[in-house]
């Protein structure tokens, strides 16, 4: 029982304390910073920037799984949303990584919270179960949160979270690219999504 319990806590560390995380990079206004947390291979990787909206508008956004393949072109391939209700929801991913190597997907189980002073919570991690669907290489450890918080009138500070298991390691600089550059599209894909109200 005993290693039980160890093992689904190394298959689902904390995310690491905000004084964990060191600055690493700052691009297109996205500050970059990372943590490590014990008993897992990659690092938590977060990024922090602002947006021109409302913190409700931002979450609408980010749970609109039905449109993740528009928002996220050219990351995510396909975004199914197998279950979802109003705190919660399980989407099959499938991220598109280029020929020769396969595509790499995931079931991830979000959870959708309110935090005072307006803001909100959207966190997540993989949560396959018998009979989801399964495309290309299956990355095992999804987990991360997006925390929003207001910021004044029609701004949102946005901080986003995830670890770093790629579903690959195909070098050291391929990795820290990927690590760089994951915020800025994540925020990206955020604007974009705002820009076309959501929908």
């Amino acid at each position: 029982m005993i290693l039980f319990a160890l093992a689904l806590l190394a298959a689902h560390p904390e995310i690491p304390a905000e004084a964990d995380f060191k600055p690493s990079s700052t691009e297109s206004g996205i500050a970059e910073s990372r943590a490590q947390a014990a008993g897992v291979k990659w690092p938590f990787v977060r990024g922090d920037g602002g947006v021109d909206a409302t913190c409700d508008e931002v979450k609408t956004v980010l749970f609109y799984f039905e449109h993740y393949e528009k928002f996220f072109s050219g990351v995510v391939r396909k975004a199914k949303v197998l279950a979802k209700d109003d705190a919660s929801a399980r989407v099959h991913f499938v991220w598109a990584y280029p020929w020769p190597l396969h595509d790499r997907d995931a079931v991830v189980g979000y959870t959708l919270e309110a935090v005072d002073g307006g803001g909100w919570l959207l966190s997540w991690h993989d949560d396959a179960q018998s009979g989801d669907p399964k495309t290309g290489v299956r990355i095992a450890h999804v987990e991360g949160a997006t925390r929003m918080v207001p910021a004044g009138e029609k701004k949102c500070a946005v901080t986003y979270t995830y670890y770093g298991d790629l579903g690959i390691d195909i070098s050291k600089s391929v990795n820290e690219k990927v690590w760089k550059t994951e915020p800025v599209k994540y925020f990206e894909a955020l604007r974009k999504g705002l820009a076309s109200g959501g929908q």
